[in-house]
């Protein structure tokens, strides 16, 4: 065999086993010399210090032992010898990292208002992640007190984690359909704190009520904290009060802001005789505002102190409030048009009782809700009521109802039993009615 021959076939073998290796770039290992040609006699078109990488082309093969590479920095090809470089493989890229799922927003807060069936009477049961407060405990007959333990009981039962506790009751004046269930409520549950108008006289409905609590509310070892509110105390508070007594809660997700903006005056603010002796001009207007939300609760509220609450905050949005519970079961002087506009509510709900009940201090005695406010109110709600209910009943006077479907979001006890609403902290809202 041929010295020849068999220096080709050493060639083939060289050239056949680094083009097996198919490697992805060079290291130089010894200063390198980078060539024009594979020729060590042709002309250096660069030189390549220890470490540098060169890419190399050709699929890695070689020809007279030189590598055939791309000269750094410039757009040029050259060639430099195998014994200064080193053929490495570019170890894989690692795959990226997953990438993680954004975060998910934290829930909301939400709050709950259950204003509760009783008939031709008020309580309104606020719901928090940390407490519970009670606006209004009233009535129309003892089978609505009984009506308004069991829900407080089943209430209880299913938040545990109150003991059986009110943080606060605010009643909002001295009214029998707005304090009638008030002793039953605190010999059945412990109440910490209990706010009110200050009327006592005998001559009013509800001052069995409101004496029992100020002579034994604290009998068999209660410790209940009492509060009166007049509208010197308001007024002198820059507009709305709260405190300890009146917004006793603290959450640790979203701490409601309770405050009173309206109250009873000492002395007469110049209305006449009968609207100032008249216990509904001297509600306590209680708002709430949760996050982004917020309600109003005004009690039975009329004409007369309506326009005075108004004139107090006239150019300001301070009663701007999503949630309306309507002033006096509906009645006709209990919501006025200048008062919407003040309020701006999205929601609507009306504590009155079942129309077709014909007897005595009923919804049907009193022509509630009337027509004229159920008018103003669909005017002034923008929302929808899904679905539209059908063939409600309101009042064209005492003992006068006539049908009507409703649909914006106008609510009431005596169309759709007990109405609870869920608000979270962005100003969200859900309405749930149960029969």
């Amino acid at each position: 065999m041929s010295k020849l021959f068999v220096r080709a076939l050493i060639a083939l073998f060289l050239v056949t086993n680094v083009a097996s290796a198919r490697a992805d770039y060079l290291e130089v290992r010894n200063s390198a010399r980078i060539r024009q040609a594979p020729t060590t006699a042709s002309h250096i078109l660069a030189h390549a210090a220890t470490g540098t990488r060169l890419t190399v082309l050709d699929n890695g093969s070689q020809t007279n032992g030189f590598f055939h590479v791309d000269v750094p920095n410039t757009t040029q090809q050259g060639w430099v010898y195998h014994t200064r470089v080193t053929l490495r493989t570019e170890p894989p890229t690692p795959p990226a990292p997953p990438t993680p799922p954004s975060p998910l927003p934290a829930p909301a807060a939400q709050m709950t208002v259950h204003y509760i069936n009783l008939e031709q009477g008020n309580a309104a049961l606020l719901e928090f992640s940390c407490g519970a407060m009670l606006i209004d405990a009233g009535g129309q007959d003892q089978t609505t007190t009984d009506t308004l333990i069991t829900y407080l009981k089943a209430f209880f039962a299913r938040r545990t984690d109150l003991n059986n506790t009110f943080a606060g009751i605010i009643i909002t004046h001295t009214h029998i359909d707005h304090n009638r269930a008030l002793e039953s409520v605190v010999e059945n549950f412990t109440v910490q704190n209990y706010v009110y108008n200050g009327h006592l006289a005998s001559n009013l409905s509800g001052s069995p009520g409101a004496n029992w609590m100020v002579n034994h509310a604290n009998d068999n070892g209660r410790q209940v904290a009492i509060e009166t509110v007049s509208e010197t105390d308001v007024e002198g508070a820059s507009g709305s009060l709260s405190d300890s007594h009146i917004d006793p809660l603290h959450c640790a997700d979203v701490t409601p802001d309770i405050r009173i903006v309206a109250g009873p005056y000492a002395s007469n603010p110049g209305w006449t005789s009968a609207d100032y002796k008249n216990e509904n001009n001297s509600s306590l207007v209680i708002r709430v505002q949760f996050g982004q939300s917020s309600f109003l609760f005004p009690g039975d509220q009329e004409e007369a102190a309506i326009a005075a609450m108004l004139q107090r905050f006239s150019g300001s949005t301070a009663l701007h409030t999503d949630v309306y519970e309507v002033g006096h079961h509906g009645s006709a002087n209990g919501t006025t048009a200048d008062q919407l506009t003040a309020i701006a509510p999205k929601i609507a709900v009306i504590s009155m009782g079942d129309t077709t009940d014909h007897g005595q201090w009923t919804a049907w005695q009193y022509g509630h809700p009337r027509k004229s406010t159920i008018d103003l109110l669909e005017n002034a709600i923008p929302t929808p009521r899904n679905p539209v209910k059908q063939g409600a009943l309101e009042a064209t006077g005492q003992f006068t109802f006539v049908p009507v479907d409703i649909d914006k979001a106008i609510y009431a006890t005596g169309w759709d039993g007990t109405i609870a609403i869920t608000a979270d902290d962005l100003g969200n809202y859900s309405v749930k009615t149960e029969h």
